[in-house]
């Protein structure tokens, strides 16, 4: 019978050991009830480096034909530890590195590597939950103007309840003009592309 990945529990633990160090919380045990501005950067820094982890256990998957090799896979991380740790800006970017590359050891160590991606989505989602930060990407034709994005922010805000906004821009130049909303897993096509692809299928149906 195969075991049903915690995600939610595991992406708890790396906020917790991210922005604590793993020192229980006096009223909250060992989950923060908000993340500060420099915690959420460093959560979202050590799920990039989380990621990119995951990444390179894969090309050594590959170029070991499916065999793990614990003491290759201890090396790696060892230099990549070794690697990353020291050029950290901060005490707390340190702590995300490490705590990154642990517990994608760890992962390996339990079968879970292949549940990478959903447990970085899941931390990426409660620690976005913890600041009050709403990240969605906004992609346009160009770069989109000051006041558009302002108001933007507002909107959103008010509409999802959070503290702040972080707009992603990614310049698309097949949307034609207009703009699409990426939010999570949700898409608003306020493009004139996906206006005209609406009209085709339209055209075509009727």
């Amino acid at each position: 019978m195969t075991r049903r990945f915690p995600t939610d529990r595991w992406a708890e633990a790396f906020i917790a050991v991210c922005v604590q160090n793993g020192m229980p919380d006096a009223r909250h045990g060992c989950r923060p009830s908000h993340l500060t501005a420099d915690e959420y950067a460093a959560v979202k820094k050590g799920t990039s480096i989380l990621e990119s982890a995951a990444a390179a256990f894969e090309r050594h998957l590959h170029s070991r034909h499916g065999s793990t090799h614990a003491k290759a896979m201890c090396a790696l991380l060892r230099a990549a530890l070794q690697k990353c740790v020291p050029g950290a800006e901060s005490a707390l970017d340190r702590r995300s590195t490490e705590t990154a590359l642990r517990v994608f050891f760890l992962l390996a160590q339990k079968n879970y590597a292949l549940h990478t991606a959903n447990l970085c989505h899941a931390i990426q989602k409660r620690a976005q939950e913890l600041a009050g930060i709403l990240e969605v990407t906004l992609e346009t034709v160009r770069e989109p103007e000051p006041a558009f994005v302002v108001s933007l922010k507002k909107e959103l805000c008010a509409r999802y309840g959070v503290a702040d906004v972080a707009v992603m821009v990614t310049p698309q130049p097949e949307l034609i003009g207009g703009c699409r909303l990426i939010i999570d897993s949700e898409r608003f096509d306020f493009s004139i592309a996906g206006s005209l692809q609406n009209l085709k299928k339209t055209l075509h149906t009727g």
